[in-house]
């Protein structure tokens, strides 16, 4: 099937036949969403590279009019305030809580996958899905990737009616599987499940390794994603030559560069040349869970934990996920907390609870080259439910102890 034999009406629709279902790890903390999570965030501003001769130097923020950025302010050629592009132009955050900026703009940017077609030149028809996230939190503020701004995508090439390969985009590499080998949901779309904050794609849950390790638990399903179709009307942001981002990497391997947008992807152009380029990432193991208690105190959860008897690995940062299905407004929210010269103790988080709703809390650990552990999960029934229950068993112990001293006096 050659992407020039179909109309722009049937290439989209294609798209939205395969549209792929992404399958987040438990303690995901960002999402794939729209581009407006960058370019309508008040706390990103356009600004000239390290290289540039003024670096640093601010183009546009959220303020007014000819600078105010914006959806459509980041294009090619000049700027709408007539500065010109330069080289290493970059979208940058002055806010570092980067997950507090998630989660406030979420709701308003959420489920979004980026549609592209292109052919090979063989002919053969690709169905091209790119997502965007605001961050990549890979490891969960640990030591390795971390960078503002992060393209992922996978690709499909078409044969006849329906796929015959997939491509996985996995760090700088890929994975590809024969379409009878894609994990697919009931309607016939392919499941990717996101690697915890690198947000690398894989077509198993898993622990992987490619550089680094990947937890890509699917234990977060997400919403049904929008398609955006860029192959019609295109944004102007699409042919950007700048950074989505603006990390520049001081320590090499330590962070990495913000990803340039889609079209300045070789696969964009070239989706055979990405295929040609895939191989398989390494499996890894779980490591063995240990003793960790969640409780309910009032509005705020409390977390114990004992790894006095881990061998193997030494525990490194704690990991715990909240989330209600109850504020279906509010995405998890996810912490981080480094515990690497703790056996055991406990944690007070300053998240607050309605005392009227339930929440389910994710809890797991990573050593300190990034394994992760099985993930203890709970159920925090409402307060509403838990203080009667625990005046019954008050009340209980309270008429046993009586009971058993007076029989003890006769």
């Amino acid at each position: 099937m050659s992407e020039s034999a179909l109309s722009l009406d049937e290439r989209r629709a294609l798209l939205e036949r395969y549209l792929p279902q992404v399958r987040y790890d438990s303690h995901e903390a960002f999402f794939a969403d729209g581009v407006g999570e960058m370019l309508d965030n008040p706390d990103v501003e356009l600004a000239r590279g390290p290289g540039d001769a003024d670096p640093g130097a601010v183009i546009a923020s959220h303020g007014q009019a000819p600078d105010q950025l914006n959806s459509d302010f980041v294009r090619a050629g000049d700027y709408p305030n007539h500065q010109p592009f330069h080289e290493g132009d970059c979208l940058r955050s002055v806010n570092r809580d980067y997950r507090e900026q998630a989660q406030a703009l979420h709701n308003r940017f959420a489920n979004v996958a980026y549609g592209h077609t292109c052919s090979d030149e063989g002919g053969a028809l690709w169905l091209q899905y790119w997502f965007f996230y605001l961050y990549n939190d890979a490891q969960l503020g640990g030591r390795f990737g971390l960078h503002e701004g992060d393209w992922e995508m996978i690709q499909l090439r078409m044969a006849g009616s329906e796929p015959d390969v997939a491509v996985y985009a996995q760090h700088d590499g890929c994975e590809r599987r024969d379409w009878s080998e894609v994990e697919r949901s009931d309607d016939g779309s392919p499941l990717v499940y996101s690697g915890l904050g690198s947000h690398a794609s894989y077509f198993r849950a898993g622990i992987y390794k490619r550089h680094i390790f990947d937890s890509a638990d699917g234990g977060r399903p997400g919403r049904k994603l929008r398609l955006v179709f860029l192959d019609q009307d295109p944004p102007p942001w699409l042919e950007w030559e700048g950074s989505w981002g603006g990390t520049h990497p001081r320590i090499p391997k330590v962070e990495s560069d913000s990803p340039p947008g889609p079209a300045q992807h070789r696969q964009w152009h070239d989706p055979n040349g990405f295929l040609e380029k895939a191989t398989a990432p390494e499996k890894g193991d779980r490591l063995r869970s240990e003793r960790v208690r969640m409780l309910r105190r009032g509005p705020h959860p409390r977390i114990d934990f004992d790894f006095e008897e881990v061998a193997g690995a030494t525990p490194d940062r704690l990991l715990v996920t909240i989330n209600s299905a109850e504020e279906a407004s509010t995405p998890p929210a996810t912490y981080t907390f480094v515990i690497d010269q703790s056996l055991r103790g406990s944690l007070y988080l300053r998240h607050h609870l309605d005392p009227a709703k339930t929440y389910d809390v994710n809890v797991s650990w990573l050593s300190e080259d990034g394994r992760q552990s099985e993930v203890h999960r709970r159920v925090l029934a409402p307060l509403s439910r838990v203080q009667p229950a625990r005046w019954f068993v008050t009340l209980l112990l309270a008429g046993w102890k009586a009971w058993r001293k007076i029989a003890w006096t006769h």
